[in-house]
């Protein structure tokens, strides 16, 4: 229930801002399928341990760059101060990995830079 408001912001960004046949990136990846119909994949990975110690910001932007590299989402949705300092990390190399393509209320969409 905590996270009912970021689902529905997220689903809300894939169906507003991504064409029907785009693979997606988010937290709630099976939720955004379920919803939207949308092919999509983690955001970044989870362990129990997690629970315990949450991965730093460097981790989790690790999480996600791996993530990219194996299936190439379109877009990559974030909905929490964690997956935006994550997403700008990537975003911030040279060359950067991701950019910021589009908003939505609650929500930012990012896309990989290169093919």
């Amino acid at each position: 229930r905590q996270r009912m408001p970021q689902l529905q912001t997220a689903i809300r960004a894939v169906q507003i801002a991504t064409p029907p046949n785009a693979l997606v990136s988010t937290a709630d990846d099976a939720a955004t399928y379920l919803y939207t119909g949308r092919l999509a994949v983690p955001f970044s990975s989870f362990s129990a341990t997690d629970y315990l110690h949450p991965p730093s910001v460097a981790q989790t932007a690790g999480q996600l760059g791996a993530i990219i590299a194996a299936y190439r989402p379109e877009a990559i949705i974030v909905t929490s101060e964690g997956q935006r300092a994550a997403a700008e990390v990537l975003a911030g190399r040279r060359p950067p990995l991701l950019s910021v393509t589009d908003s939505v209320p609650g929500a930012l969409l990012f896309a990989p830079t290169a093919k």
